[in-house]
């Protein structure tokens, strides 16, 4: 997700687990630089000639589960030989704080490579959206509670049903994808088209979807809230023949996992990562790459 909400999520899983060890202040702060580490690797994108780097890398090796458990142990040697600070206390502190933050961003479309250096396949559940105001606030209204409030089980007790609401919340934009899918799939099915499917998050909320439909040489595309039950709007692209390859587009279409619209035009041909669009442009994307 975005990264506040990830220095969000940081600091109060920080404090759940070594708020009683470290106090209030260390857990909060440190929580949050451990939570927001694995997204360090944007940066590569500003000192790398590749216009593709940050696609490259980024939720690559850091967002890893391997990652989590030897920069913790990392973490933890420094503080107990350099500092003579608790070796445990520290470790529990940033594993679970950084791990934690790609667990979070398995939720959402991007996707993440859980198992790197093992495996480069990309994770995504399709549950929550990037940026989610829903998520994201409960977890402001701990860290203001463990700031202000002086009863420090009180504290750690609003922390714990924040951090299970918060996880409830992202269980239940799993049950609203799979609500989307067999919404999708059944109007498909009443259009006729044969093809592949898939259903993403659309923005700020879980029940916001956008849905793709792979028919011949057609591409179907819409956005629809999952509260509103009126019929599904659909535009349709497209989808021209590719008659070269290259390096870059079989990096995008991992990438993109496969999820992409071939428009060919004069000069050659406009690849566009078709999980992303903004309403009501629904091809006015992210990410796509001209070849």
């Amino acid at each position: 997700m975005d990264l506040i909400t990830q220095g969000l999520l940081g600091a109060t899983v920080g404090y759940a687990v070594s708020g009683k060890s470290l106090g209030a202040k260390k857990s909060l702060i440190y929580g949050a630089l451990f939570g927001l580490l694995p997204d360090m690797d944007m940066f590569v994108s500003y000192i790398s000639i590749n216009p593709l780097a940050e696609a490259i890398h980024h939720r690559g090796i850091t967002h890893s589960l391997f990652f989590a458990p030897a920069f913790a142990a990392f973490i933890a040697l420094i503080a107990k030989f350099a500092c003579k600070k608790d070796f445990k206390a520290w470790f529990k502190l940033a594993f679970w704080a950084i791990v934690t933050h790609p667990i979070l961003d398995l939720f959402t479309t991007y996707g993440t490579q859980l198992l790197m250096p093992f495996s480069n396949n990309r994770f995504s559940l399709n549950a929550v959206p990037v940026i989610d105001f829903t998520y994201s606030i409960p977890l402001i209204i701990s860290i203001f509670v463990i700031a202000l409030c002086k009863n420090e089980s009180v504290s750690r007790i609003i922390n714990y049903i924040i951090l299970f609401i918060t996880s409830c919340y992202l269980i239940m934009g799993i049950a609203q994808y799979d609500k989307a899918m067999e919404r999708v799939q059944a109007d498909a099915q009443a259009h006729n088209w044969c093809g592949r499917t898939e259903v993403f998050t659309g923005i700020f909320s879980i029940f916001n979807r956008r849905a793709v439909v792979y028919e011949g040489d057609n591409v179907h595309v819409a956005h629809f809230n999952n509260l509103n039950d009126a019929p599904i709007q659909w535009t349709t692209f497209k989808q021209d023949k590719l008659d070269i390859t290259s390096k870059d587009i079989e990096f995008f279409k991992w990438f993109s996992k496969g999820h992409i619209l071939v428009q060919k035009h004069e000069d050659g041909y406009l690849l566009r990562d078709v999980r992303f669009g903004i309403f009501p442009h629904p091809m006015d994307g992210l990410w796509g790459i001209e070849i």
